[in-house]
């Protein structure tokens, strides 16, 4: 409903998805305020939501350290911050039971805006410090969506960034993988793609992970990328990876979407595929002869 009153196609992506909620919980509080303007990115607001907007990154961004998920007035008067923070619609407080003293409590919306507000946050400190924050959250449970969102708002560009890419690329472990691979979506990066599977030796290994549609989306777009800009033999094994026929639909979005509109490699700067050769491993799947002509058809399509 929100995207057809501005007259505006649904995105294609959790930052973006996310990213318009919040916006959006900024434009109602503008109404209510009576304050004029208009936002169309988080770069660029009202000077009066200036202040209040970093103060809730802040916050964000210290529960995503902690992995906290709520907050006491007193975690607010610590880091200095307002409770009519409460009023821009982005969290909210809540008269807790688990004592007999009166205490409230605070949560965002949804723990995708408080990861998204924190990638934010993240993205706006000089780059040395980007890369130290995800050096000290590597491995810790907030790192792939806070992780994926940063990908969305920097594109992977910071100084440093491939550093964190090669680390997971090394370990090999197949979720840290996945999430790598939510970034790349959310960056939409071809050449760091590129990158990547140079760096697993032209083999993705996701046997037996099972995939959802979110995932099957990232990967689809890994594999689009990878075929269009890489030379040599690529193997992918997606056995045993709870595929069926409409998982592959999400799998094979992608490819769709660069035949549809494939610009010249000398206009895109992306080196185009010359001789690459895809093995793709779907077995014991429960992908029939439908998912299985889709699947040929859109490879067959996307060659280049």
């Amino acid at each position: 409903h929100l995207f057809k009153a501005l007259d505006q196609s649904l995105p294609t992506t959790l930052h973006g998805v996310f990213t318009s909620l919040v916006i959006c919980c900024l434009i109602r509080y503008m109404k209510k305020e009576n304050i004029k303007g208009r936002i169309s990115s988080l770069d660029i607001l009202p000077s009066c939501l200036e202040q209040p907007f970093r103060e809730i990154c802040t916050l964000a961004y210290h529960g995503v350290m902690k992995n906290l998920a709520t907050f006491s007035s007193e975690d607010l008067e610590q880091l200095g911050l307002s409770q009519k923070l409460v009023t821009l619609g982005l969290i909210q407080g809540c008269e807790s039971l688990a004592s007999f003293q009166e205490h409230i409590s605070y949560n965002f919306l949804h723990l995708s805006v408080q990861e998204l507000l924190a990638s934010f946050h993240i993205s706006k400190l000089p780059g040395h410090e980007e890369i130290d924050v995800f050096k000290k959250l590597f491995g810790q449970p907030r790192f792939s969506a806070v992780f994926r969102f940063y990908s969305a708002f920097t594109q992977l560009k910071s100084e440093g960034i491939r550093e964190i890419v090669l680390n997971i690329v090394k370990g090999k472990k197949k979720p840290e993988l996945v999430h790598l691979l939510h970034g790349l979506y959310e960056a939409q990066d071809a050449p760091l793609c590129q990158f990547v599977i140079f760096h697993l030796s032209g083999k993705l290994n996701l046997r037996l992970t099972s995939l959802n549609p979110v995932d099957c989306l990232s990967v689809g777009y890994f594999l689009c990328s990878i075929c269009n800009t890489s030379e040599g033999k690529i193997v992918v094994d997606l056995n045993n990876c709870s595929l069926n026929n409409k998982r592959v639909c999400f799998l094979i979005k992608e490819f769709s979407k660069s035949s549809a509109s494939r610009t010249p490699a000398a206009d895109t700067g992306v080196r185009s595929r010359t001789d690459s050769e895809l093995e793709l491993d779907l077995s014991n799947n429960d992908v029939g002869d439908e998912g299985a002509a889709l699947l040929c058809g859109a490879l067959k399509t996307n060659r280049s």
